[in-house]
């Protein structure tokens, strides 16, 4: 069987990572023995335990510096204002789509967001007052709002 020169350079590869790997376990045969022995796990693991809960035992205290010249620039000031955020209201034109009309007085039927409707029905919060040729008004309630074809 031969080698071409591609193996043996993959093989000398192998046998210096090799060498390397028995070289740094000679070295540091303790801490790879240390690290598989579960005692000495188990009383890092409570040092550990015990350091965090004294940690957080202690109230948590800021400092500001103050100098001769001012205030220090790179401590931030705590505000207690809470921003509220408005929800903006959409407008019936925002909402509603209106797509089509079938217009036959008093049976007229419009399609509004992909929803058939007639004079009376609520869709998206919004009552259908009136039914024309080429217009549709609805109404929240508080604000009446005529929707048009788009040409």
């Amino acid at each position: 069987m031969a080698i071409n020169k591609s193996q043996k350079r993959l093989l000398i590869l192998l046998g210096v990572v090799l060498a390397f790997a028995i070289f740094d376990f000679i070295n540091n045969t303790d801490t790879y023995t240390s690290f598989y022995s579960s005692s000495q796990k188990k009383k890092k693991q409570a040092a550990a335990t015990e350091n965090v809960q004294k940690s957080f035992s202690k109230p948590l205290t800021r400092k500001s510096y103050v100098s001769e010249w001012g205030r220090d620039p790179f401590f931030k000031k705590v505000t207690t204002q809470v921003k509220k955020k408005r929800k903006k209201s959409r407008t019936a034109e925002q909402v509603l789509f209106l797509q089509a009309i079938s217009y036959d007085g008093l049976n007229s039927v419009a399609l509004i967001n992909n929803n058939v409707c007639k004079t009376g029905d609520i869709i998206a919060g919004y009552r259908i007052v009136h039914i024309s040729q080429q217009s549709v008004t609805v109404s929240d309630g508080k604000k009446q709002t005529t929707l048009k074809l788009a040409r």
